[in-house]
């Protein structure tokens, strides 16, 4: 087995990936790390920042809800694919991306109790499993496209407190296999250059697009 380095889209980012040249090993690993762009953690809000960077929870008619997180993440994949022809491969990954957002800020409920979050950072982390078709589309082996499969699995860390007359607050991480059911099934295609081969390992970048189907929407960019 051979491996090889990606470099995902945006910055230097490492992934392994194996292009064999031998018949009798048709099998190839892949490891990558980069950023990412998540399209879902504004929840359909603008988002809005204090003097020091902090998210703004967004008000509603019951109290505040503090889930908003950058769009602009991390992302961590790793990839086993079969070569089934000369040019092109079957696969099977898993992604996982994170977002976070900076909260600090306090609040008195109607009871005089003070609710107080102070440099709290909430998560939103991505489990994409996938299952994907890949060929290579340009000679020498430096150029390939991606099409395939996701099941989306979220963990959405949340907050809301409510200082009108229920005076409550709720912690909770929703998640896609747990009692939220917010698992997704989506679609992904993306594409990978080498710019660099060797007998080892190979050098190149690496962008995958995530449209989840069951929402209608583009999920991300990792």
């Amino acid at each position: 087995m051979k491996y090889k380095f990606l470099v995902l889209m945006f910055t230097a980012t490492v992934s392994l990936f194996s292009q064999n040249k031998v018949k009798k090993n048709r099998f190839d690993f892949s490891l990558s790390y980069g950023p990412q762009v998540n399209f879902f953690v504004r929840y359909g809000f603008s988002r809005q920042k204090d003097s020091n960077g902090n998210f703004i929870p967004h008000s509603t008619v019951f109290g505040y809800d503090f889930f908003q997180k950058k769009a602009v993440g991390n992302h961590l994949g790793f990839a086993l694919k079969y070569q089934v022809s000369k040019k092109g491969y079957w696969g099977i990954g898993f992604e996982r991306a994170e977002n976070f957002g900076v909260y600090n800020i306090a609040y008195r409920l109607n009871n005089s109790t003070l609710i107080s979050v102070e440099s709290m950072k909430l998560r939103h982390l991505n489990n994409y499993f996938e299952i994907y078709y890949m060929r290579n589309i340009k000679v020498e082996n430096k150029f390939f496209w991606q099409f395939g499969l996701y099941l989306l699995d979220p963990h959405q860390q949340e907050i809301t407190v409510s200082p009108l007359n229920s005076n409550y607050i709720i912690i909770n991480e929703r998640t896609g296999f747990g009692d939220a059911n917010l698992a997704e099934m989506g679609l992904k295609t993306g594409f990978d250059y080498y710019f660099y081969k060797s007998d080892k390992f190979d050098v190149g970048i690496t962008n995958n697009y995530y449209f989840t189907v069951t929402t209608g929407e583009f999920e991300s960019i990792n």
